[in-house]
């Protein structure tokens, strides 16, 4: 046996947080403990026989492996068996319009809607992927603009196609969205329920008084108020709805005040169905000095029964979804895009269009550019980083690190998802 080359061990104060990056098997120890067990590592053999429990717990999580393994090889296997799964995720963007004017969105907010005759596009898509694809499940994912601008009109009748298309095939079908929630009023939960939605991606932008500053619509005096209402009713009235609470910050927005806040705005009995993930708008700097603030919200956050992201890290091999063969999102106009993360939706020329017959054409030479791996390079082949980032989402040119970029660096992010992964195993 030998140390599996993805090992990371690190101590912060009186723990040491083990994780392997190929099985994400990790626990955590005293650190004076863990500091009397590292001179076994280089001493595999004699590690069995001195602490053959410690042996097992190490090989039952990917720390120690077999003399003749490539983990390398083992990485791209696993990288392509993601790519080319037949998991279908279609995204659908039925507007680029929006009812609020957030100043880092980066989509042009123009008005736009989708029309019956490309609703019929889509469905013929999802015919053609069903039939001649032959995929295994069906994922929407509705994005914008906001796209329950245009709920009855769009976001009904194709999901409604889309779940019976899939009960008859006999594969199963999930509903979900990105959203501002501003929609999403309680006289909406039944239907919503019926649309078999499971999750929500939803924003805010600091505290109430810094979120409505962002966020505003005429007629309504809040809509931090509104959105969380909303988020409460929606959760109180379904057993099977999750939410990921995306709290976007700058230096001015990042505050502790905003753990209270929400809390005081959801009720106790829900808060396990909602995740809570501290994103840096992307305009701003990059900071390391945040990474203590941004750990002790989160602590306070899981303190009152919230859960707490643990996406920072890659856990399946992929660094973006729009690596995947079975991802693509249609814009209210049939194109065809392979990221949403563009301010370029409106542009004339797309990666790829929406057919008659529901299939897609590409340009020419693009898809090669589309399912480029950027983690065949020197740089991240000899990272021990390489399984938890899988380098840059092939969108990106491969010329900057993310341990370079985030406020959180891989160490800062390790140590907190095997700090969640702890905590959430201890409350089961």
């Amino acid at each position: 046996m030998k140390q599996s080359y993805y090992n990371y061990i690190f101590s912060k104060g009186e723990y040491t947080y083990w994780l392997n990056g190929m099985t994400m098997g990790c626990f955590i120890l005293p650190t004076k403990t863990s500091q009397k067990l590292f001179p076994f590592l280089e001493k595999v053999d004699y590690l069995q026989s001195v602490v053959p429990a410690f042996y097992k717990r190490l090989i039952d999580n990917g720390f120690l492996v077999d003399d003749d393994v490539d983990e390398l090889s083992k990485i791209r296997e696993a990288n392509e068996r993601e790519v080319s799964k037949k998991a279908y995720s279609l995204t659908i963007l039925p507007t680029l319009d929006c009812n609020f004017k957030c100043w880092y969105c980066i989509q042009n907010h123009v008005p736009s809607r989708i029309l019956p005759d490309m609703q019929e596009r889509i469905k013929r898509h999802i015919d053609y992927m069903i039939e001649k694809e032959q995929i295994e499940s069906l994922s929407l994912e509705w994005f914008g603009g906001e796209p329950f601008m245009y709920m009855d009109e769009a976001v009904i009748p194709l999901s409604e196609y889309a779940i019976s298309r899939c009960k008859q095939a006999e594969i199963p079908f999930h509903n979900s969205a990105t959203t501002n929630a501003y929609f999403l009023t309680p006289n909406r939960v039944d239907i919503l329920r019926k649309l078999k939605f499971h999750f929500f991606q939803i924003t805010l932008d600091g505290v109430k008084e810094k979120h409505d500053k962002v966020k505003y619509q005429e007629g309504c005096p809040s809509a931090f108020e509104h959105v969380l209402a909303n988020v409460n009713a929606i959760l109180r009235q379904t057993e099977n709805i999750r939410i990921l609470l995306r709290i976007n910050y700058t230096d001015d927005t990042l505050e502790t005040a905003i753990v209270e806040q929400v809390s005081s705005r959801i009720d106790g009995c829900v808060r396990d169905k909602i995740s809570i993930a501290l994103k840096k708008v992307w305009q701003e700097r990059q900071s390391h000095e945040r990474s203590g603030l941004i750990a002790e919200i989160e602590r306070h956050f899981f303190s009152q029964g919230f859960d707490v992201y643990e996406g920072n890290l890659v856990s399946d091999f992929m660094p973006c979804y729009a690596g995947r063969r079975y991802f693509n999102a249609i814009t209210y106009a049939g194109k065809v895009f392979k990221c949403t993360a563009k301010s370029d939706l409106e542009k004339d020329v797309s990666p790829g269009m929406l057919n008659l017959d529901g299939s897609i054409t590409w340009r020419p030479g693009v898809e090669k550019e589309l399912y480029k791996k950027n983690f065949e390079c020197e740089r991240c082949l000899r990272c021990k980083f390489l399984p938890v980032c899988m380098g840059n989402c092939p969108g990106n040119d491969n010329n900057f690190c993310k341990n370079e970029v985030n406020d959180l660096n891989f160490k800062d992010n390790i140590i907190q998802f095997v700090e969640s992964r702890y905590r959430y195993q201890s409350n089961q």
